[in-house]
C-alpha cells in the first residue's frame, strides 16, 4: 500500500485477518477516520520532534499514554491521536 493512502475495507479485512494483534478491527481505525496520524521516523527526534511535543497538544494533537514507555500498548512514538474526538469516540463506545 503506498504510503499515505488509507486502505479500502476489503484491505483492512485482510490485514486484520493475516495480522489481528497489529490491526484495529474493520471500519473502526483511528486512522481511517482521520483521527490518528503515524509521524515519519525522521521526524520523531530533533528540533520537529521537541516542536511537536512541546505545541502539538495546543492544536489538539498527542501521542496518546498507550503509545508512550510504560503505556498500555506498544511503544509508538509516532502515532498522534486528535485527543478529543478520539475521547469522545471512546466514551460513545
Amino acid at each position: 500500500m503506498p504510503h499515505g493512502r488509507l486502505p479500502q475495507l476489503t484491505q483492512q479485512v485482510e490485514a486484520r485477518a493475516a495480522k489481528p494483534t497489529l490491526t484495529a478491527t474493520p471500519g473502526r481505525s483511528n486512522h481511517g477516520w482521520g483521527l490518528a496520524v503515524d509521524i515519519c521516523a525522521d521526524s520523531y527526534a530533533g528540533e520537529r520532534w521537541d516542536w511537536l511535543k512541546a505545541h502539538g497538544p495546543e492544536y489538539g494533537w498527542d501521542n496518546p499514554q498507550w503509545a508512550q514507555p510504560g503505556g498500555a500498548g506498544p511503544f509508538e512514538p509516532w502515532h498522534w491521536e486528535f485527543t478529543a474526538a478520539v475521547a469522545q469516540i471512546s466514551d460513545n463506545h
